[in-house]
């Protein structure tokens, strides 16, 4: 495996504890991530169904990679709250909804509240 394709590997498998840019400064070469929040496989799934992206949401109950991601390509976003992540809520990500539970986030698109 080359030096190249080395990267790559880890940044597929360490992206959310070794971000894109410590492989780089460790390698000394470009690395692209393609994982959350990277807009690549968001738009790549918009692209399956000929879908734009303000016509869906990303739910999720994570905010780097969910949320973040979900908003860098222009949808909606409704994050599942947890406790882990409820310091950031407000500190460096914001989603469009925030709910409790899947079973909220039912009540709210049941009751037409999205």
């Amino acid at each position: 495996m080359n030096r190249q394709e080395n990267a790559f590997v880890y940044c597929l498998a360490f992206s959310f504890f070794m971000p894109q840019l410590k492989i780089q400064a460790v390698t000394g070469i470009t690395v692209e991530c393609i994982g959350k929040p990277a807009p690549y496989l968001f738009l790549y799934g918009l692209q399956m169904y000929g879908a734009k992206p303000d016509s869906y949401v990303m739910i999720g109950d994570n905010l780097e990679t969910d949320i973040l991601g979900g908003r860098r390509v222009g949808m909606k976003t409704v994050w599942i709250e947890n406790k882990v992540q409820e310091v950031f809520s407000s500190q460096h990500y914001v989603s469009d909804y925030k709910v409790r539970s899947i079973f909220d986030l039912y009540e709210m698109v049941s009751m037409q509240r999205v």
